[in-house]
């Protein structure tokens, strides 16, 4: 006898019922091998009808097979079947247009792990990123932890420890818990050591410690007016705002005066990952303390105190991040650099330990000519943490160094009080805004005046390092005034508020022009945005999330396996993070919904700002 059934496969893709038709030239039966599963007919002669319904109550929510199998037929016969609950996806979008699709591509990096010629670096250390989908030995090798997409702490340990005693390497130190990055030691000469690392399987990256300088012309002390605030409309900024006491600007740099009469107000505890302890003041007075402590100063010395100067953003709290080490000329090694990114992203680092929440912005006055991939995932993972990252384009009147030619970072240029590009200021095409640096040529009055060595002096300084925490000092303005703005909507508003200078538009000597520090902070105060990666759908019955995801770059978003019943469909920005959709500052829509057995659904939402 013959059986044949059509469809041979039947999906029910939230659906419940379906039907088989059979052709037979004889008596069949039919049996299948799952209870969520019936047939309406189980046996039969000749051609027939069978309908296939599925009951999926008591099941949890997922994706189910099984088989229908026709007995009495040669060669058997069998219907597959694969049964899913329904999806609901559809699209979040705003009326206003205020919801912004991330269309910022990544950059092309230079070689991973190449050396610069002539850049110096700390001796016989070596930076190891260790690849984070390796399968790591634990217990001395009696067992293995599978690839896994992140490692915890303790098998980085594990991993870094049997890789660094197969290259005979020490470890110097870890970044700190979830870190794949250990700094280690090396008693062979460190372009070596650093090609054997390459062709490590178990190695993601092996870069040299590489020593940043600050970018400053030293000069010596004096004071007069700030010619540099309102060549960038501060004082109109002002009037909106001069900043608020939960917005924390950290400023990365080789050492502070931290007791200042003209910051001590303003200073939070900081950390000195240079010689890893909890003071970051220079062991020394002069030059590994002055330029930390003149661009803490621009950012926000202390306003209406009788002293000094104000810096652009005086309500706001600094935190000053040391990294150089109290040596001749006060290097900064990459090894530090990293740990303060991770540590104001919000990371748990050694000794440092964690900060409550990520700071709002961090000042990068520092850098040089070597693409970092390890730097690069730091700025990437502030940036992802909500951190905007300003850095100094660098001062030899040439290529923008790194980490300002990073994709993540916020490159500042500098320009005289004149609004000319100043003679040193590096150039290119990734400089985002450029701000006074001064110009000394002539007169040190040109220079930016700021916060001195010691605890009660000014000084004048010129640089790009002088330039970038002016445009800091705004972005924790427009921070206050707007607590949801990420990075990219801050460079988004810096570039399109900025005053044009040089050539109509963007160009590579001033890219999008001097900072306009009122147009930017009534910009992000007016503007509220988000964008649609912000977004959150979720699907609630009552005070329970049954379902949740987050809308994608478009807008777009989908929630899989849902059970029949009434729901809440919610979209929604959470920028306080406290898990609560729609509260003031944020946008939100909500619609009932009812899902049932009858297939897919599609349902989109018009968020608005409340």
């Amino acid at each position: 006898m013959h059986v044949t059934a059509t469809p041979s496969y039947v999906r029910f893709d939230g659906t419940s019922t379906a039907q088989v038709s059979i052709t037979a030239d004889g008596s069949w039966t039919a049996q299948t091998d799952q209870g969520w599963l019936s047939l309406s007919n189980t046996s039969g002669s000749g051609n027939a009808t069978i309908t296939l319904t599925v009951n999926r109550v008591g099941l949890p929510a997922g994706n189910y097979a099984a088989s229908v199998l026709f007995k009495g037929a040669d060669p058997l016969e069998v219907v597959t079947v694969s049964m899913r609950f329904p999806n609901l996806s559809g699209t979040v979008s705003d009326s206003s247009g205020q919801i912004l699709p991330q269309v910022l591509a990544p950059a092309s990096s230079p070689p991973i792990g190449s050396l610069t010629p002539g850049r110096d670096y700390v001796p016989g250390e070596v930076l190891i990123g260790l690849d984070p989908t390796m399968t790591v030995a634990i217990n001395g090798g009696s067992g293995l932890v599978p690839a896994a997409a992140t490692l915890t702490a303790a098998e980085i340990q594990t991993a870094a420890q049997t890789l660094t005693k197969d290259h005979g390497l020490t470890i110097e130190r870890a970044l700190g818990d979830g870190v794949p990055v250990v700094v280690a030691r090396t008693t062979r000469s460190v372009p070596d050591t650093i090609q054997d690392l390459q062709a490590d399987a178990r190695v993601r990256v092996a870069e040299p410690n590489y020593l940043n300088q600050p970018l400053w012309t030293p000069t010596d002390p004096d004071y007069s007016l700030q010619w540099d605030m309102p060549q960038i409309n501060m004082p109109a900024a002002w009037d909106i705002t001069r900043g608020s006491g939960d917005i924390t600007a950290a400023v990365i740099d080789n050492g502070f005066i931290t007791s200042h009469v003209d910051l001590a107000a303003n200073m939070l505890g900081g950390y000195d990952f240079g010689d890893d302890d909890s003071d970051p003041s220079p062991t020394a007075s002069g030059y590994c303390g002055e330029h930390g402590t003149h661009v803490a100063g621009t950012v926000a010395a202390v306003a209406d105190n009788g002293l000094g100067v104000t810096g652009v953003a005086p309500g706001v709290h600094l935190l000053p991040l040391k990294i150089g080490q109290s040596t001749t000329n006060c290097p900064l090694p990459d090894s530090a650099l990293l740990a303060a990114l991770y540590y104001a992203a919000g990371y748990t680092m050694t000794g440092a330990g964690a900060l409550p929440k990520p700071v709002d912005v961090v000042n990068l006055s520092l850098g040089g000519p070597s693409y970092s991939l390890l730097v690069d995932e730091a700025v990437t993972a502030a940036v992802g943490q909500g951190v905007t990252v300003v850095a100094a384009t660098g001062n030899e009147n040439g290529a923008i160094l790194y980490p300002a030619a990073l994709t993540g970072t916020i490159a500042v240029g500098a320009v005289d009080r004149y609004n000319v590009k100043a003679p040193y200021s590096n150039y290119g095409q990734e400089i985002d805004v450029v701000a006074p640096g001064g110009d000394e040529t002539n007169h040190i009055e040109d220079g930016i005046l700021s916060t001195g060595p010691t605890s009660t002096s000014y000084q004048y300084m010129q640089g790009t390092s002088m330039a970038s925490p002016h445009v800091a000092g705004v972005v924790a303005l427009m921070r206050s005034v707007n607590r949801g703005l990420n990075p990219d909507e801050a460079r988004y508003i810096l570039r399109n508020t900025a005053t044009d200078l040089g050539l109509s538009g963007a160009d590579t000597y001033y890219g999008y022009g001097l900072v306009n520090a009122a147009a930017a902070v009534q910009t992000a105060q007016s503007w509220l945005t988000g964008n649609a990666t912000d977004l959150i759908v979720r699907l609630t019955q009552g005070a329970t999330v049954a379902a949740e995801v987050r809308a994608d770059s478009a807008g777009h978003y989908g929630l899989n396996g849902i059970p029949s019943g009434s729901y809440t469909l919610e979209a929604g920005t959470d920028v306080d993070h406290d898990g609560v959709l729609g509260e003031g500052g944020e946008f939100y829509a909500s619609t009932p919904i009812t899902i049932s057995y009858t297939g897919d659904q599609v349902q989109s939402l018009t968020v608005t700002p409340r």
